[in-house]
Formats: C-alpha cells, sequence, structure tokens
C-alpha cells in the first residue's frame, strides 16, 4: 500500500502520535483490567512502530517532535 502525505501532515501525524503516547503511559499504570492494560500495550507498540515509520520518510519542520 503506498500513502502519499505533505511534510506538514506528517509532521502533524508525528505531534499527534507523540501526544498519544504522552497519555498512554499513564492509562496502563492505573488500569486494573488485564486485558485493557494488555491492549493498551498492543496500541503502544503500534503507535512506536508508525512514528519510526513516519520520522523516516522525510526532515522534521516541527520543533519538539521526537523521532525517538
Amino acid at each position: 500500500m503506498t500513502l502519499e502525505i505533505t511534510s506538514e501532515q506528517r509532521d502533524l501525524l508525528l505531534q499527534l502520535i507523540n501526544e498519544a503516547l504522552d497519555e498512554i503511559g499513564p492509562e496502563i499504570r492505573h488500569t486494573f483490567t488485564r486485558t485493557y492494560r494488555d491492549q493498551l500495550k498492543h496500541e503502544r507498540t503500534e503507535l512506536l512502530h508508525l512514528r519510526d515509520m513516519l520520522a523516516s520518510l522525510m526532515p522534521r519542520s516541527i520543533e519538539g517532535v521526537s523521532a525517538a
């Protein structure tokens, strides 16, 4: 599958992914249901993979967007 996005769209997606990653850690720690916690951990893994793929596409243009 091929997806073409602009540099601005890529940066916005990276920003949204980083915000989601910032929020998912505390949610995992405060979740008592094992099934839900495992689902959140899987989502975090997928978000990290997406972030790495997007970060490798083009140079960053938004300050503060971390590629690692």
